[in-house]
């Protein structure tokens, strides 16, 4: 739950009701001429029109008898309600404050587990833009501590790292050793011969012997 605060406004003055859940009480405070804080004695002063609101005013401060600075656990739920209906009978008018800072959006990563090939590059710019945030969602920081992992690990075998590695996903290994032999030029993927006649799965194979296994979120990816 967020903590947060409703403000009313009473005659110029301002009234907070607080439901403070990092505390975990309801207090009733506020501002006026001569003083702040608390104002349970105050209220009909506040009001220009008290007369005409005596029963929203008397409800107020038998509410405040009984639960002011009472866990919120405790406190009916209708309370709180009639609470906020009494002062915005009051005065009309109310908005509430936050006191929990406004969650970051990072939007999304350029990458995921999905994706035949992952460059470090993008993982580090992932990195530094999460870390970037204040105030992540538990999405984001699970990612982030995703990502650091996959770092620390990967990054102690792959020397050049920070220059920007490649991570090859398992079930697309294959391929990639096929497209490696023939940027190389050690076949000619428009002939049919002799590339008919390779074993792929046992070169595949070969070259991994040079590669590490990393697991990033329960899928393999190769890296050296």
């Amino acid at each position: 739950m967020e903590n947060k605060t409703t403000i009313f406004t009473v005659d110029n003055k301002r009234v907070s009701l607080e439901l403070d859940t990092s505390r975990g009480y309801l207090s009733l405070c506020g501002t006026y001429d001569g003083g702040s804080g608390q104002i349970y004695d105050r209220l009909p002063d506040l009001s220009n029109d008290a007369h005409e609101y005596a029963e929203e005013l008397a409800q107020v401060k038998s509410y405040w008898r009984q639960f002011h600075l009472k866990q919120l656990e405790l406190i009916p739920d209708n309370v709180l309600t009639d609470l906020e209906l009494d002062f915005t009978l009051l005065n009309g008018e109310r908005f509430w404050v936050s006191e929990t800072p406004p969650v970051d959006d990072p939007g999304n990563a350029k990458f995921d587990q999905f994706d035949d090939i992952i460059n470090s590059s993008d993982v580090m710019e992932r990195i530094e833009t999460l870390k970037a945030c204040e105030n992540l969602s538990e999405e984001h920081k699970q990612e982030l501590r995703e990502l650091e992992e996959l770092e620390s690990y990967a990054s102690g075998y792959a020397p050049d790292w920070k220059y920007g590695e490649t991570l090859i996903r398992d079930s697309y290994f294959q391929e990639y050793a096929e497209e490696l032999a023939e940027s190389y030029g050690m076949v000619d993927s428009a002939a049919s011969w002799p590339n008919n006649c390779i074993d792929w799965e046992r070169a595949a194979r070969q070259l991994q012997t040079d590669y590490t296994a990393v697991e990033f979120r329960g899928v393999t990816f190769w890296i050296r």
